[in-house]
């Protein structure tokens, strides 16, 4: 699947980062070890093995209302370095975890995203810190550019 197909994906849907620096597995990764070791490795043998891609969260988590999708920003290190479209939010109701499916090979890597660009692309200032940011859906084609350029580097 291309990045410019990533848009017909979208129906009701959002743009939003999901901060991943914070996590513990992560913390001695750099970006390269991010995109390598989890984006393709993991993600994707999940995926062969259970037929989904699934990332596992803890904490509150992303509210995803039945039938809507987003496009979900990956940032880490201060930098967005991968995208893919969530299709479901599945919580446990016991504890604050749970777990983000995507859709089947909606993730992609890419050569880092900074905030700046980020701003460029919505026309205000874009911080990354470890909130997850909404951003305006009205300029997802600018960004899909984005994406694709950074893809082709």
């Amino acid at each position: 699947m291309e990045i410019k197909d990533l848009e017909s994906l979208m129906t009701r849907t959002r743009i939003q980062i999901l901060p991943m620096s914070s996590k513990e597995e992560f913390k001695e990764w750099g970006i390269e070890d991010l995109q390598e070791e989890f984006f393709k490795g993991r993600l994707k043998e999940r995926e062969k093995i259970t037929g989904k891609m699934f990332y596992n969260y803890e904490g509150q988590g992303i509210a995803l209302p039945d039938g809507e999708k987003a496009l979900i920003l990956f940032q880490f290190r201060a930098s967005i370095v991968a995208c893919g479209i969530l299709d479901k939010v599945v919580k446990d109701v016991w504890e604050e975890k749970g777990r983000y499916f995507f859709s089947k090979g909606t993730i992609k890597t890419f050569s880092p995203i900074s905030s700046e660009e980020l701003g460029d692309v919505f026309s205000r200032k874009v911080t990354f810190n470890q909130s997850k940011t909404l951003l305006d859906v009205n300029k997802l084609d600018v960004l899909l550019e984005l994406i694709e350029e950074k893809n082709n580097l």
